[in-house]
Formats: structure tokens, C-alpha cells, sequence
């Protein structure tokens, strides 16, 4: 029996190198689990996998024995429980060493973290195989990873069938082979007990239609970092308890599961993550991007670290950019997000940084025109067909200013100020919901509020309604997306019938609406409800509607910003700079306001007019 009390002390880790550790005991007791922690020029390392996981809880942390060359008797190192959990089953599936970030990083070294996490990709990209550890077996994950082996490999099946389908065994082989037909035919099936009787498949509350949900909804799911190391695995292989399963066909099956819908017989709720991005290539990254917006709602414990974490996902030009560092600040994530920014400019156009940067609970010191990337919310961003500021694209100039680095510097014009916002109604489809003072009914109150304050802002009678509801719809002249109605005024009668219809529980007879009509505007209308999330509706000083996202003020400035497909809502400061609130949308000036305004045709209105907007 070994007795230390001493702490493991960390050699120095050179530039360029590796530690790689070396499982020697592993019997789920702190003292039989050794290893060995050996550090190799990256060059040289021996071929080694790696481990991705969730670090879990904090708290009531294991120890470990751990040797090393300053450290030959070994000393304790401690580590979360549910690494701790995994290193037995680690030990069984890996002969070859294995990378594991919480101990092959000294975490106590700020330094030698900001040196090793922008080589993560070297190491997952390196690994001969990454080990996906998904927490020990519960919740019937056996059986769910049994009955994937069985579906996956044929080869293994007879040796599964008599374990699942023996004497007291969950299944029989004809729901097997039931669920397989599911699969390969790729038709989505009905949560009916009597459709899944036909289709020979279990009953709706058999264990298995809980344990497959389960499993894939497991914590490892929804964590940042182990995204970035699953795209970037060569190789990788599913742990959960003492199954396993090849990554790849743990994807793809669960994909198949969740476009059929048999992940959600038992569990007509809740969300999965979406197992093709997965699947995608990161291409040197090319979606480096998408990963950042789409990755909001996935969890890691230091804000800074929603960049880092995607980081070997990036272009090489922005990995080169970014200096990764780390600090025991509580604000030092501002900085980061502000370098990022400004990296992100030289590679990507203006417009989706600005998308992405709108959030009402931004902290202060963060510039407004920097995304704010540890806020989960975002709203739907203004269709990207709009090209606003196409015409003059050619005076685009955006850069930080070189006093200041919280400052972008926009060249633009100034085309109108908000008068008057409706803003005191969050859209939403109102389901299941009725009566007056319901949801619907409200949803319906200020939709003719805001009809009102298009005909009395427009002032055309016979026009403002199809004003209205063009603007409502993001519609853009030739661009008739998202199957728009052809008439509408149409699909604003049709929106008011549905509301009418949610209020009172009951039909309207006589309309101008077939109930097939009704039907076939139910997409677009569903599509509104995406569109107009955290959005506002305003009116301008010109006489013109809009909408902007939540938060927009009378007195603020719309303005065109050269090379910028929206508009941009701009919010004067004292010290004649600017804040950047959200872009917009304006009626008659997505399409081209250079044009719509006469910048085009007199250049010396332009040159008049043309700003040079701070934005902090």
C-alpha cells in the first residue's frame, strides 16, 4: 500500500512538446490508480489517443497517484469524479497512451494553458483514436448501446440478439428487426399505439424509448469544448460504461433515430443536438463562423473560452491572430471578445459580426459592435438577401480606430431617425391559448397598432396595408422568398383569421379564406414567428416603417453604413461618438438605398451627407 501526502509537482513543459500519461492500475480506488505522466517532443511522441469528456462537478474531487521524472515514488494528484470514473474503463479500451487535458495540462499554470490550448488541434487532430467518454452506464444505457451495436454491425448481432432477446431478455428479435426497417426506409413514424403495433415496434413505454433519448442527451452533448474535439478526431470511438460503439456510427444512427422521430416516442419534448454538424468537415475553417453562432446554447465554465474552445476549428490566419491568454479577472473575457472582433474583421465582412453583436444585456465595458459570446440569446437575424448598401459598397471603410481600440471607425450616412416604437410586445405563436387577454388576442391588439401607425406614417390609404405587411415579412422587391404571398394583403387577412379563430375557439364562416388556403399560408406565416423574435416595429421621421431589435428608442439614427447589406440603428453619445443598438429593416431602402435615396445619381448630396461614425 502506498501512503503519500505529498501534491504532484508539474516538470515544465518545453515549447513544442507533449505529456502523454500511461495508465498503470486502474481499480476505481484511489490507491491502485497509478499512471505514469511522461512528456515527449510533439514530433516524437509515441502514437497516443485522447480523451474527450466532461469535466462535471468540482467538487468532492479523487485523488490519484501520479509519477513523473520529478515525482519517481509518485505523489497525488486530484482530479473531478467522473474522470475519475472513466480511467478504468479508459485503461480497458486504450493500450496506447492517452492525452487528458486535466492532467496533462498543469491547470494551476496560467502561461502553459495559453501555450497548450492553441495546440488542442495538434492533439485531437494527432490522436490515433478520441476517446468519447459519456459517463458511466445508467438510465438503461447498456441496453441503448446494445441495441445500436445490433443495428450498426451485422456482425455482431447474433451474439447481441441472444443477450437482448433471451429468456429475460427487454427485446424479441422482431422489434429489432422492426426498428431496423424503421431506419432504412427513412419514413418518420406517429407516436399512435396503434401505428407503432403495426409497424411491429415496442409500445410506447418500453424502457427502450427512454434509454435511447437518454443517452443521447447525456452532458457531453452540450458542452463546448468536447464539440471542437469531435470535429477534429481522425478517429473516435463512444464509452459509455463498458459499451462502446465507432463514433461515426453512433452519429449516424442517431441522426436516422432523430429523422424518423423514434427518439421521440416516449419524449415528444425537448431538443437533440444536431448530430450532422458533427458530420460536416471543418474544411480549415471555412464554418468557423457557423460554429460560433450555432454554439451559443452549448456550455464551458470560463467565458473566454466560447472563442478558445472552437479555436483549432478556425483559419489558420485568425489562429495566428489570436493570442490566447488567461487571467484570474472576472472581466478579462472583455478583452478577449474585443480581440477576437478585431480579428474577425480582417477575415470576415462587417455584417454578420454586427448580427451577431446585438444583445440587450451587454456588459458596459464591452464596445457595442463586439459580439458578446457568452449571452445564449440571439435573435433571427434580417434576411441576408437584402444588399442595402450594394450600390455603394465601393466607399466602404471600417477599421479600429489606432487611439483607441474600442472604436471602429464606419464610414455611412445618416438616411433617418426613429419616431415612434411599439415595443412593449414580445412575438410569439400563441399555441394551445385563447380568450381575450390571451396571447393570441394580444398578438392581435398590436398587430393593429402597428397597421395603425403604418396608415397614419404612410398616409396612403389604399397602399398602407400592403406596406404594412411587406415590412412585416422582410419583403424584398423580385426576392420573393420564403414563399411570400403573392397578395399581401392576403396574408394579412389570413395571419388576422388564425388570430380570430385562437381568441374565440371557433371557425369564421364567410371568409375570403378557404380553410386550404388557410393551410397552405400556415409555413409562412410560421415563419414570422422566427423572424420577429426580440424584434420591435417603428415608424421615422421621413414618413417611413420599419422594424429593429428590441431595445431601438425614439431619436435614434437609421443609417446606411457603406458596404453593409441592412441598415443600422446608431444611437448619438455626448461625446459625438456612436453605439450600435441592432440593424434593421426599412421599407423601400433594403433593395438598394443608395439608389432609393438619389446618392447615385447626385454624388454631391452624398459627399454632403457622408459621416465618419465612431462606434464604441
Amino acid at each position: 500500500m502506498h501512503t503519500m501526502s505529498s501534491s504532484f509537482v508539474y516538470d515544465v513543459l518545453p515549447e513544442g512538446s507533449i505529456r502523454l500519461l500511461e495508465l498503470l492500475d486502474a481499480q476505481n480506488d484511489s490507491e491502485t490508480i497509478t499512471f505514469n505522466l511522461r512528456t515527449y517532443r510533439l514530433d516524437d511522441a509515441p502514437d497516443f489517443n485522447a480523451l474527450s469528456y466532461v469535466w462535471g462537478a468540482n467538487t468532492n474531487k479523487r485523488q490519484v497517484r501520479c509519477i513523473n521524472k520529478i515525482t519517481p515514488d509518485g505523489a497525488l494528484l486530484s482530479i473531478t469524479p467522473n474522470l475519475f470514473e472513466a480511467l478504468p474503463f479508459i485503461k480497458a479500451a486504450s493500450a496506447r497512451p492517452i492525452w487528458i487535458d486535466a492532467i496533462c495540462i498543469n491547470q494551476n499554470d496560467l502561461k502553459e494553458k495559453a501555450r497548450v490550448v492553441p495546440r488542442m488541434g495538434d492533439y485531437y487532430g494527432l490522436a490515433k483514436d478520441v476517446l468519447i467518454w459519456l459517463g458511466p452506464c445508467g438510465n438503461d444505457s447498456d441496453l441503448a448501446m446494445d441495441v445500436l451495436n445490433w443495428m450498426g454491425f451485422p456482425k455482431k448481432r447474433d451474439g447481441l440478439q441472444r443477450h437482448l432477446c433471451g429468456t429475460n431478455g427487454p427485446l424479441n428479435t422482431a422489434y429489432l428487426a422492426a426498428i431496423l426497417s424503421v431506419l432504412q426506409s427513412k419514413k418518420k413514424v406517429t407516436i399512435v399505439q396503434l401505428d407503432l403495433k403495426l409497424l411491429g415496434l415496442p409500445i410506447k413505454d418500453h424502457p427502450l424509448w427512454l434509454a435511447l433519448p437518454a443517452l443521447y442527451r447525456r452532458e457531453w452533448f452540450s458542452r463546448l469544448w468536447t464539440f471542437q474535439e469531435a470535429m477534429l478526431a481522425r478517429n473516435a470511438t463512444v464509452l459509455c460504461g463498458d459499451r462502446t460503439i465507432p463514433w461515426e456510427a453512433f452519429t449516424q444512427l442517431g441522426q436516422d433515430m432523430t429523422d424518423t422521430e423514434l427518439l421521440w416516442i416516449n419524449q415528444p419534448s425537448g431538443t437533440f443536438t444536431n448530430l450532422r454538424h458533427f458530420q460536416w468537415p471543418h474544411n480549415n475553417g471555412e464554418w468557423f463562423w457557423q460554429y460560433l453562432l450555432g454554439s451559443r446554447d452549448k456550455e464551458c465554465s470560463l467565458k473566454e473560452d466560447r472563442i478558445y474552445a472552437l479555436l483549432a476549428l478556425a483559419p489558420e490566419t485568425l489562429r495566428r491572430k489570436l493570442k490566447v491568454t488567461y487571467s484570474d479577472s472576472p472581466d478579462h473575457y472583455v478583452s478577449v471578445y474585443r480581440s477576437a472582433a478585431g480579428a474577425f474583421l480582417e477575415i470576415i465582412p462587417l455584417d454578420p459580426i454586427l448580427v451577431a453583436a446585438h444583445s440587450l444585456g451587454k456588459p458596459t465595458a464591452l464596445p457595442s459592435w463586439v459580439p458578446d459570446w457568452s449571452l445564449k440569446t440571439a435573435s433571427t437575424p434580417i434576411p441576408t438577401r437584402s444588399s442595402a448598401g450594394h450600390s455603394l459598397g465601393f466607399l466602404r471603410d471600417w477599421a479600429i480606430d489606432k487611439l483607441n481600440e474600442n472604436v471602429l471607425r464606419v464610414k455611412g450616412v445618416q438616411v433617418d431617425q426613429v419616431r415612434e416604437v411599439i415595443d412593449d410586445y414580445s412575438w410569439h405563436w400563441p399555441d394551445d391559448v385563447c380568450g381575450i387577454g390571451g396571447p393570441a388576442d394580444k398578438m392581435l391588439k398590436w398587430l393593429d397598432r402597428c397597421l395603425d401607425l403604418t396608415r397614419r406614417t404612410v398616409n396612403v390609404e389604399e397602399k398602407y396595408k400592403d406596406v404594412f405587411w411587406q415590412t412585416i415579412f422582410a419583403y424584398l422587391e423580385g426576392c420573393n422568398q420564403f414563399n411570400f404571398p403573392p397578395d399581401p394583403v392576403l396574408g394579412l387577412q389570413a395571419h388576422r383569421i388564425r388570430l380570430f379563430e385562437n381568441i374565440h375557439r371557433v371557425p369564421l364562416a364567410n371568409t375570403a379564406l378557404s380553410s386550404k388556403e388557410l393551410q397552405a399560408l400556415a409555413p409562412t406565416l410560421s415563419y414570422l414567428g422566427l423572424l420577429w423574435r426580440g424584434k420591435v416595429f417603428f415608424s421615422t421621421m421621413q414618413g417611413r416603417i420599419g422594424f429593429a431589435e428590441k431595445g431601438v428608442q425614439v431619436g435614434d439614427s437609421v443609417c446606411l453604413l457603406f458596404g453593409l447589406s441592412k441598415l443600422s440603428i446608431l444611437r448619438s453619445r455626448a461625446d459625438r461618438m456612436h453605439s450600435f443598438h441592432s440593424q434593421a429593416y426599412v421599407y423601400g431602402l433594403m433593395a438598394d438605398a443608395g439608389a432609393a435615396l438619389g446618392f447615385l445619381a447626385n454624388s454631391k448630396m452624398l459627399v454632403e451627407k457622408m459621416q465618419d461614425f465612431k462606434i464604441c
